[in-house]
């Protein structure tokens, strides 16, 4: 996150276990300037949120506000699943996340003024032709990127996240408290009340310092210089910074139809969102009756998937006569036995 001058809207969200951060790959050219839409009003907020799993902490971390949104979104799901020696899932959590942010511009881009660079495609299409097709997406997702934003919040955000400690009288309901008011009708007794409101249920904690907040870019704001930050916020309208993603979307959306399509079957978003290939390949056979191993490249972490297949001709039509059984089937593979005859055809 920096001075929007210098950042390059051609580049993927990529998710890892250090946050959420721009590729260091293009993933897509732009065929005209992203919309910047100031606001007429600029607008304060203060938001306390309570953070009941470590994946929504992770998220709100990584300034995305909308948890209920991006808890929609199946790629991030599934990245963060795929994490090596993460954390970050489901698992309780009992965190809380205070933000106070200023909002003055929108900007907007458009999946129509997209269009993905060369190089992902053709990377892509690889993948579809491994015999690993699900993790080779996967692998090419994590270095392009898994996201993109329809929207991007600018403007200026200090914020503070501290995570408490989880026993059974800890345990909070999820919950967000919020306090919004424009540059015309600022209270600052407003917002010293709604600090309060963090004072008092941090009480019970003293081990947490409560005097400082956090920039986007990590600096440091007392909250003795809260007036002072405030006022610079609105005296320096050319160092708006991205305070938060709106409206994600996975980074394969923006393929042409046919591609994309290819895709999300391979992710099992074609109607069986629990549903995704793993393995794809063909056998020669010689003779029946014929029996094969098929030995996976690395070992599965349980045996519960499905095998499908079915036998076709040299001239690639198929023969839907001919009995295919597969057995056996482990973390490490499976045995194919084709039981039918071909001379008896």
């Amino acid at each position: 996150m920096s001075n929007t001058d210098s950042l390059n809207f051609n580049r993927g969200l990529i998710i890892n276990a250090r946050g959420i951060q721009f590729s260091d790959f293009l993933s897509y050219s732009l065929n005209s300037e992203p919309e910047i839409i100031p606001l007429k009003d600029a607008t304060f907020e203060a938001a306390l949120v309570f953070s009941t799993t470590t994946k929504d902490t992770f998220l709100l971390k990584n300034h995305i506000d909308d948890l209920g949104y991006a808890r929609q979104i199946p790629l991030i799901n599934e990245t963060i699943s795929l994490l090596k020696n993460s954390s970050i899932n489901e698992s309780p959590a009992n965190d809380v996340y205070l933000k106070i942010q200023n909002l003055q511009s929108i900007l907007i881009i458009d999946k129509e003024m997209m269009k993905p660079s060369g190089e992902l495609v053709t990377k892509v299409k690889d993948a579809l032709k491994h015999h690993d097709p699900y993790h080779e997406l996967m692998e090419v997702f994590r270095i392009y990127g898994h996201l993109l934003p329809k929207k991007v919040a600018l403007g200026h955000k200090i914020y503070r996240l501290t995570c408490l400690t989880i026993d059974e009288n800890s345990l909070m309901k999820p919950s967000i408290r919020k306090t919004r008011w424009t540059t015309r009708d600022f209270s600052e007794s407003e917002l010293y009340t709604f600090l309060n409101q963090w004072d008092e249920y941090m009480s019970t904690h003293s081990s947490f310092d409560l005097s400082y907040l956090v920039t986007i870019d990590n600096g440091l704001i007392m909250r003795s210089n809260l007036k002072d930050w405030i006022k610079s916020c609105l005296s320096n309208p050319d160092s708006l910074q991205i305070i938060s993603w709106i409206e994600l979307y996975p980074l394969y959306e923006i393929f042409d139809l046919p591609l994309r399509l290819e895709i999300e079957s391979i992710l099992g978003r074609n109607g069986q969102p629990n549903v995704k290939v793993l393995m794809k390949g063909t056998i020669p056979i010689m003779n029946s009756p014929f029996r094969y191993r098929v030995n996976f490249p690395v070992r599965f972490k349980s045996n519960e998937y499905q095998v499908f297949g079915k036998v076709i001709t040299n001239d690639g039509e198929s023969n839907e006569k001919v009995i295919i059984k597969f057995k056996s089937m482990d973390i490490c593979g499976f045995l194919v036995f084709i039981e039918h005859s071909f001379a008896n055809e």
